[in-house]
């Protein structure tokens, strides 16, 4: 039984075509499902006077460059504030899908990414994870977003000093 469910479970990962790399993520972070779409997001300060934001995204392993998005910060008073930009860009970039889409059905719908790729649910879909550029406070802000919206996307962050990834349910 173990061993059919693995053959299944080969075929399924043959049949859907996924990026190597994709599923190493999955297996790495004990994620659920495979993130297939992976959104990424940073913010930046141009001196005290300019505020952004950026999401990229991938699909499969591969950038996605009709999924960019990029954000001029709208609600700061001050603009070296990063936890309220990430708030903000995150809250933005998903109150679009949420006014359009059943977050019920996230990309299960299909089994076949040139399928799903050509009937252009990728700009309209929810990420299977999101990645946040920072350590464990922009984390924590992401995630209130993701809560207050009834969001339920898995999200880590970076933080670039050391390389280190931070998951919502460890503490290292």
């Amino acid at each position: 039984d173990l061993m059919n469910l693995i053959l299944k479970n080969l075929s399924i990962q043959i049949e859907r075509k996924y990026n190597q790399s994709v599923i190493e993520l999955k297996n790495t972070l004990n994620l659920k499902d495979f993130p297939f779409i992976i959104d990424c997001f940073d913010v930046s300060n141009f001196g005290t006077s300019i505020a952004v934001g950026a999401c990229v995204r991938f699909v499969n392993g591969y950038p996605y460059k009709n999924g960019y998005r990029r954000f001029k910060i709208k609600s700061l008073q001050s603009k070296q504030d990063d936890y309220s930009m990430i708030k903000e860009i995150v809250h933005r970039k998903y109150m679009l899908h949420k006014s359009s889409i059943d977050t019920e059905k996230i990309n299960n719908d299909y089994n076949n990414i040139n399928s799903y790729i050509n009937n252009n649910k990728i700009d309209t879909s929810f990420p299977n994870l999101i990645v946040i550029d920072g350590g464990k406070g922009q984390l924590t802000t992401a995630e209130f977003v993701l809560k207050k919206m009834c969001l339920n996307i898995p999200i880590i962050s970076l933080a670039k000093e050391n390389e280190e990834i931070y998951t919502i349910n460890s503490r290292e």
